[in-house]
């Protein structure tokens, strides 16, 4: 055998950690793959790297790589149509990449020249990097007004469908928090896994929880089930997150949405979830919508454990100079799935 590459998503006494319906593995190989340029090579060395580099401060999954290889083996070509890919993939985080990149290509030039150049030209274009970096952020008072204007505007709503509105009201509720939501096991994990902590304006609690630890079927042959009960090798203590807050707090950092129907005890409720992770420069911007699930008499709640979250980044400034993002298409496909519930009655 010439070659041999392997990649394993986790160790074998971890758990490979799920996005939606994609491991998070698997979502950073196909980003590895669709970071480089057209007409470039995608070497496998280059995925590897990207993966590592992902997973650097996660505690819960490590991904385990063996190779055999001179590291130069070719995984594909970059082609146009892996670029129509990644920006359907990624749509936004297309222009944050780039713009990082350029800032990072910046930064390397002036280590490249910083042997040659005499000081007042690097102060120069250091100080250029920093202009560029500063025109990022935002005054705190700039974002808060906003983000009220956007409030005002929410409570003057009007559901514009015809059938949707003979049927429901939307109400809104702001005074939900991030904590309150991660009641939701996979907001949970997808906060730990893309350490949130480090990107922005949040703390992950984490706990220590003893776990079974599986032990291969080749290990039991070789020593015995019994050597591992008295090694007491069944058993490893994990770090688990199990509850998340902000540490600088927005106007309001939840909107919640429900759509309650008009005197029509057939229909079931709607709801919406927006929810606001940020940095002095950045936001992350968490959706879902579904319906809501009978608990009791004529009483409707949340499925907490069933939720699955949609998120953006955007700069502070696309809110600024566009506060409709925060809220426009996520209500009108909202608005849309219950019509198609409506419609599906007849």
């Amino acid at each position: 055998m010439k070659n041999v590459i392997f990649m394993a998503s986790s160790h074998d006494d971890q758990q490979s950690q799920m996005m939606g319906e994609d491991s998070f593995f698997t979502a950073k190989f196909i980003e590895g793959a669709l970071s480089v340029k057209i007409g470039g090579k995608v070497l496998y060395r280059d995925i590897q790297g990207f993966i590592a580099d992902e997973f650097r401060s996660m505690i819960t999954q490590r991904p385990f790589f063996t190779t055999q290889n001179t590291g130069t083996e070719v995984f594909t070509e970059y082609t146009e149509a892996m670029q129509a890919l990644r920006e359907e993939f990624y749509p936004e985080t297309i222009g944050e990449i780039e713009n990082e990149d350029l800032l990072q290509q910046e930064k390397d030039g002036i280590l490249g020249e910083a042997k040659s150049l005499d000081d007042k030209v690097l102060v120069d274009k250091i100080d250029k990097i920093l202009a560029k970096q500063d025109a990022l952020f935002v005054e705190e008072g700039v974002i808060n007004t906003t983000l009220e204007d956007i409030k005002k505007t929410l409570l003057n709503y009007k559901i514009s469908d015809q059938i949707v509105d003979t049927f429901y009201q939307i109400n809104f509720s702001w005074d939900k928090e991030l904590s309150d939501i991660a009641k939701s096991p996979k907001l949970l994990r997808m906060a730990d896994i893309e350490n949130w902590s480090d990107k922005y304006l949040i703390k992950v609690d984490r706990k220590t929880e003893t776990v079974q630890q599986p032990v291969s079927n080749f290990s039991r042959q070789l020593l015995g089930f019994a050597f591992f009960e008295s090694m007491g090798m069944g058993e490893v203590e994990k770090q688990k997150p199990y509850s998340l807050r902000a540490s600088h707090s927005l106007p309001y950092d939840v909107v919640l949405i429900e759509f309650q129907p008009n005197n029509k005890l057939s229909l079931s409720p709607f709801f919406g979830i927006i929810a606001l992770v940020h940095s002095e420069t950045q936001i992350l911007i968490l959706f879902h919508k579904g319906i809501m699930i009978k608990d009791a008499w004529r009483h409707f709640t949340i499925d907490w454990d069933s939720l699955n979250w949609n998120k953006q980044n955007y700069r502070w400034k696309d809110i600024i100079q566009n506060p409709t993002i925060l809220w426009e298409k996520f209500l009108n496909e909202t608005i849309q799935e219950i019509r198609e519930y409506l419609v599906e009655l007849t």
